[in-house]
C-alpha cells in the first residue's frame, strides 16, 4: 500500500492543531455544562452528559494520538502535556501505548484472538437480535460498562504506581481546585458523571463501529453523529491502521487520495449505519473466527 503514494507529506505535525482541539473541546464542555446548569431543565441536562461524553471520547482520541506521537511535533509533549487530554478522562499515553501497539500489531499479524474483545469480552457472540440489543444498548447504559470501566482503571494504575501517583496527584489538585472556587458539585454532576456511565459506552460503540464485521476488518467513519459522540477527531479508522503515524487532521486528505489510487474503504456514515453494523453482524460469528483461524 505505501507503494501507492507518497505518505510523508501527510505526517506533518502542527502543534497548533493539537491544542486548538483540546481547546474546542472544553469550550463546548464548559458552554453546554453552563447552559444546563442556567436553565436547570433535567431533559437537557441529560443531553448536556451526552455532549460531554462525546468531548471525553474525543481526548481520548488525542491519547490515541499521542500514543503513536503523531499528536505533538516533540515526542515528549505527547507525554509531558497528557494532563491536558489524558488524565482528565483517568487515562495514561504510555500505558495506553502498550495495549494499544498489541492491538495494531494483533490486526496486521492477523492473530487468532484479535476479535476477541468483540465476540467474547462483550458478549457479542450470543445469539439474537434481543440479545444483541441487550449487551451493546440496554446493559452498558444500565451502568455495568462504567463499572466495567473503573475496575479496569483500578487494576491497571494498581500494577502501575508511578503512573497512579501522577494521576491521583491530578485528581486530588482538581478537586481541591473545584471545591475551593464552588464549583465541586458542577464538576461530579458534568464532568464525572458521563465519565463513569456515558463515555465507556461511547467507547464500546467505538470499538464495534470501528472493526465488528467490517469487510477488510477496519473502516472509516464520517457525520456528525461519530465526531460527536463516538469518535472525536479521528473518524478514518482505517486509513489510521494503513498509516498509524500520520495525524488525525491528515486522514481525511490521505484517505482523499487513495481514493484516486483505486483503493476502496469500507465506510459508516452515521447512526443507521451504525445499527446496521450493530444488528447485520449477529450470524457472523463463526465466519470471522474461522476466517482469522485460517490467517493463523
Amino acid at each position: 500500500m505505501s507503494r501507492l503514494l507518497n505518505v510523508k507529506p501527510f505526517r506533518s505535525i502542527d502543534d497548533r492543531r493539537a491544542i486548538t482541539c483540546i481547546a474546542l473541546d472544553y469550550a463546548v464542555v464548559f458552554a453546554i455544562a453552563g447552559l444546563a446548569s442556567w436553565i436547570d431543565w433535567i431533559p437537557l441536562t441529560l443531553f448536556a452528559l451526552v455532549i460531554i461524553a462525546g468531548r471525553q471520547s474525543a481526548l481520548q482520541g488525542l491519547v490515541h494520538s499521542a500514543c503513536h506521537f503523531s499528536l505533538f511535533s516533540k515526542k515528549e509533549r505527547n507525554e509531558t502535556l497528557q494532563f491536558l487530554f489524558a488524565y482528565p478522562v483517568l487515562d495514561s499515553v504510555p500505558l495506553y501505548r502498550e495495549q494499544h501497539l498489541a492491538h495494531h500489531r494483533d490486526f496486521a499479524r492477523k492473530t487468532r484472538d484479535r476479535f476477541d474483545y468483540l465476540h467474547d469480552v462483550l458478549e457479542l457472540s450470543r445469539d439474537g437480535p434481543w440479545a444483541r440489543t441487550w449487551v451493546v444498548f440496554i446493559k452498558p447504559l444500565l451502568g455495568h460498562a462504567g463499572y466495567v470501566f473503573v475496575g479496569d482503571v483500578v487494576r491497571t494504575y494498581a500494577g502501575n504506581p508511578s503512573h497512579a501517583f501522577k494521576l491521583v496527584a491530578y485528581w486530588a489538585a482538581l478537586l481541591g481546585a473545584a471545591w475551593w472556587f464552588g464549583c465541586l458539585w458542577s464538576l461530579l454532576i458534568y464532568w464525572v458523571v458521563p465519565l463513569v456511565w456515558l463515555y465507556p459506552v461511547l467507547d464500546i460503540w467505538a470499538e464495534m463501529s470501528d472493526h465488528l464485521d467490517a469487510k477488510d476488518e477496519t473502516r472509516n467513519q464520517a457525520g456528525f453523529f461519530y465526531s460527536a459522540l463516538l469518535k472525536g477527531h479521528e473518524t478514518y479508522h482505517a486509513v489510521h491502521h494503513l498509516y498509524p503515524s500520520v495525524p488525525f487532521y491528515r486522514l481525511r486528505d490521505l484517505h482523499d487520495r487513495l481514493q484516486e489510487k483505486g483503493v476502496v474503504m469500507e465506510n459508516s456514515r452515521g447512526p443507521l449505519d451504525f445499527l446496521g453494523i450493530v444488528y447485520r453482524s449477529l450470524g457472523n460469528r463463526v465466519s470471522v473466527v474461522e476466517g482469522a483461524r485460517r490467517d493463523r
